[in-house]
């Protein structure tokens, strides 16, 4: 079973403690196909309490940041994919969802925006709530 979660997200840099969304498409265009290869979200999924025992008994690999770039939209997408022995339940698919959005912001997200060659010093910010999940047997 193949699990992906992406959604639109908007780059930021920062004037002061106020965030500046980067708007120039040739800036987002560069990131299209950029994948962040130097960890991998499964590499961390047990570290919490609550992905340990909703998601501890699968076999859960994969989990690369990846970039594509809308020419359409203008806007980059973030995705990530896992793949998992067994099917999940909805349960364990939501606190893959939540565990997922959290390491693109905070976790391994701040390891690639930090190796990036991107103007600035940039951020990824998006709303949770419009994670999509696409599933795969």
């Amino acid at each position: 079973m193949k699990i992906k979660f992406l959604q639109e997200v908007e780059f930021f840099n920062w004037d002061g403690d106020n965030p500046v969304p980067v708007k120039n498409p040739k800036a987002l265009e560069a990131l299209h196909g950029v994948a962040y290869d130097e960890e991998s979200c499964s590499d961390y999924l047990l570290d919490g309490e609550e992905e340990k025992n909703k998601l501890g008994h699968l076999n859960i690999s994969g989990g690369l940041i990846r970039f594509e770039y809308s020419k359409d939209t203008k806007s980059v997408v973030i995705s990530t994919e896992y793949t998992s022995s067994s099917p999940l339940t909805q349960d364990e698919i939501e606190c893959l969802k939540v565990y997922t959005g959290s390491q693109w912001t905070d976790g391994i997200g701040s390891g690639l925006t930090d190796s990036l060659e991107f103007p600035g010093d940039p951020s990824i910010g998006g709303n949770y709530g419009e994670i999509e999940c696409q599933i795969h047997s």
